[in-house]
């Protein structure tokens, strides 16, 4: 059994279908891991264990950095609606999404999928990144 094999056994008997990626791997199921790659391995022709244990650090790298990345972007978003937030009752200008220039006062901030919108009294809607100016 490849070391792919042994972990995926590993995660099914230990967790269900859960699915839990390799960066929560705990302990135990590290050893579990290394053990069940020892056994199953041929005597006669053993396998790279430095190897196993190489790929197995890339992989968490890997998936650490994925999960740093997204973390990131959540906070970026927060903050960018934080940010608009304050504009309410301010005048700006900028680029509305229809690609004119708008301006007006803020009335609203909304946060979707396109990222934080700000729309102002004349019911234009601005992305909150094409705002380029601010006026008491």
């Amino acid at each position: 059994m490849d070391a792919v094999g042994a972990l995926s056994s590993t995660q099914r008997n230990s967790q269900g279908n859960s699915g839990r990626g390799m960066s929560e791997l705990s302990s135990e199921d590290f050893t579990q891991l290394i053990i069940t790659e020892l056994t199953k391995q041929d005597p006669l022709q053993p396998n790279d264990t430095n190897a196993l244990l190489n790929q197995i650090a890339t992989i968490r790298s890997i998936e650490s950095d994925t999960s740093l990345s997204t973390s990131l972007s959540s906070l970026v978003e927060q903050n960018d609606f934080s940010s608009a937030a304050t504009l309410i009752g301010k005048n700006i200008s900028g680029v509305s999404i229809d690609n004119r220039r708008a301006s007006g006062t803020v009335e609203a901030v909304a946060r979707t999928r396109d990222g934080t919108m700000v729309r102002l009294t004349t019911g234009e809607v601005l992305s909150w990144a094409n705002v380029d100016s601010v006026q008491q």
